[in-house]
């Protein structure tokens, strides 16, 4: 590890990255460079295509870089962590759980001491927080698109992340449901002091 890595940010560095497609090699990132600094919100902003998915999964260890560094909390990112939750940019719910069953999903994946009980607590505490108290039993078609993407916020809380990543989760919603979404993600974000 670098010893002028700041312990308290992410670190992109000389991060390239491209997709196999039937014609050959799709350059998505080359040598990108950026210190994203701790506690606060900071958006990517660009045009279809351009990355800005690429670059979250990156960063949530999702995707892994064919050149360059991706590092976090003075780590270099080699997979997934639990201190990082993602919400993507359209649920990725199973529809056959129940919505307090998708909550609990990480933790079934990332290593915790907690028993059942602990993790449902944890699951209607959250789904409490972002509006859905009542709607635990639910399939996700019996709910909104903007429930369904409060459900993934929920979602992504459930390991207690540092770091939340929200890949354009408001993009497929009305401006009314997106105000909504927006607003619980900055009161989430006071709440626990997200970096």
């Amino acid at each position: 590890m670098k010893s002028n890595i700041n312990i308290d940010a992410i670190i992109i560095e000389s991060v390239s990255h491209s997709y196999k497609t039937d014609t050959g090699l799709l350059p998505v990132l080359k040598k990108l460079n950026i210190t994203i600094p701790k506690n606060g919100f900071t958006a990517v902003v660009g045009p279809s295509g351009c990355g800005k998915s690429t670059l979250t999964k990156l960063i949530s260890g999702l995707l892994k870089p064919d050149n360059g560094h991706v590092y976090l909390n003075g780590e270099k990112v080699l997979g997934p962590k639990p201190i990082v939750g993602m919400a993507f940019q359209n649920p990725v719910l199973l529809e056959w759980r129940s919505i307090i069953k998708n909550v609990m999903l990480p933790l079934e994946i990332v290593p915790n001491n907690l028993s059942e009980i602990e993790k449902e607590e944890r699951a209607r505490s959250l789904l409490h927080l972002v509006g859905l108290e009542g709607f635990e039993g639910k399939k996700p078609s019996e709910l909104s698109g903007g429930m369904r993407q409060r459900a993934m916020i929920a979602m992504a809380l459930m390991t207690n992340p540092r770091l939340l990543i929200a890949d354009e989760p408001t993009t497929a919603l009305d401006v009314t449901t997106q105000a909504v979404i927006l607003d619980l993600m900055r009161t989430i974000q006071k709440k626990f002091e997200m970096s």
